[in-house]
């Protein structure tokens, strides 16, 4: 037992503070005269267990707290009355050895837990879950039970085709009849028409059912071929396939980009390629309002990336659905970059880089991105015409 007298007050006041953490609540309430060589074990022995809780905290997030905590806090009685049973006044202290002994226990104990915590799968368990999921799965699963491999890749994509092309164009259908879009209008001073639109409607339905679905009862066969799954067990999980998508876009974008350039040749391109360039200023519809011979060929990117990259059918519909949403976006005639997330991916062209193209017949010839562009120059015209609207802008603001 120690006296009071030989306590400075700014000692005794500290001492009894910590009695008063939470922590330590449970503990037996002692005033300072009153401390023995066991209440001060005790007292010690939680202190270094929140001590190494607070570590903890450090290298883990909430969620994995209360998983890893008996790794690190020492719970054995025994090992903790080993350690503490000396301390018989606050100036002893732990020796190294002993707080050497006391972390070499619990850093065995973490070594089968790192790998686990530290893992792809283990990450992604901090995520929210998906609120689709279920619903998804369970559609999924109906399908693949009801209907053949066949009419899945046949009818089933050609009706995903259909409902996101003109879901994808339907904001831009009604934006023509709202005033307040017109300032977010590329080309004000061509507007659409009913006349154009009708006409770029009848073409995209014979290449959609003529040219494009037997191209996607050609899917069949190659799922058969190259034995891809449908099933919802096989499907991958999102990041894969997310990857794979990308890797795609990628691919399609590098195809078009110099097959884009080849049809604008002077010797072919009144052939095939300006069909397309028909409409000088584009709206959506005119994405895919193409000659048959320019949806072989510039289609043809498309398939690519299937061909490499596809490891469950689902990649197809994801794939084509992202493509569409992309090439209706860049044909829309509009330019709403705050309430467009493709402009979030870093390198995407939009609308304005791809409407200067319609609007100047050359440059710009990447479908997604600008990267091929800018390494061979052929966007220079798209940069001196940026400058010269800038040029005039301030102008209009002096």
């Amino acid at each position: 037992m120690f006296k009071q007298d030989k306590l400075r007050p700014a000692i005794r006041q500290k001492a009894t503070a910590t009695l008063e953490l939470s922590s330590i609540r449970k503990t037996r309430q002692c005033t300072l005269p009153e401390w023995s060589p066991s209440c001060w074990t005790n007292m010690t022995g939680q202190c270094w267990s929140i001590h190494v809780k607070l570590l903890t905290l450090l290298h883990v997030t909430s969620g994995y707290y209360q998983r890893w905590k008996n790794t690190f806090v020492v719970t054995d009685l025994s090992q903790r009355k080993t350690l503490f049973s000396r301390r018989t006044k606050p100036t002893d202290l732990l020796t190294g050895d002993e707080i050497k002994a006391v972390l070499s226990v619990n850093l065995c104990k973490m070594e089968n837990t790192t790998s686990d915590v530290w893992s792809a799968d283990s990450l992604l368990e901090l995520m929210p879950s998906n609120p689709v999921r279920e619903s998804f799965e369970n559609a999924w699963i109906y399908m693949n039970k009801h209907y053949t491999k066949f009419q899945i890749a046949t009818y089933g994509s050609l009706i995903v085709h259909e409902l996101v092309y003109f879901a994808a164009c339907l904001p831009g259908i009604i934006f023509q009849f709202l005033p307040f879009m017109r300032k977010f209008k590329i080309q004000t001073n061509r507007p659409e028409n009913f006349d154009g639109q009708w006409k770029c409607f009848k073409l995209l339905m014979f290449n959609h059912f003529v040219i494009q679905f037997p191209l996607m009862c050609g899917t069949y066969v190659f799922t058969e071929m190259f034995d891809i799954p449908y099933s919802w067990e096989e499907m991958p999980p999102w990041y894969n396939l997310a990857l794979r998508v990308f890797g795609c876009a990628v691919i399609e974008d590098t195809w078009h980009y110099f097959l884009h350039q080849v049809l604008h040749d002077k010797r072919i391109y009144k052939y095939i390629h300006k069909v397309h360039h028909h409409f000088q200023s584009p709206f959506g519809m005119t994405a895919e309002y193409a000659h048959p011979a320019e949806t072989l060929i510039l289609g043809a990117g498309f398939f690519i990336g299937i061909l490499l990259l596809c490891n469950h059918f689902i990649i197809m519909w994801l794939w084509v659905t992202v493509r569409l949403f992309e090439t209706i976006d860049v044909h829309s005639g509009y330019d709403i970059p705050y309430l467009n997330i493709f402009h979030l991916i870093p390198f995407y062209g939009g609308s304005k880089f791809h409407d200067f193209h319609h609007y100047n017949f050359n440059g710009n010839y990447s479908s997604t991105f600008t990267w091929w562009d800018k390494i061979f120059g052929t966007d220079s015209q798209y940069k001196e015409y940026c400058a010269k609207l800038q040029a005039e802008e301030k102008k209009k603001g002096l």
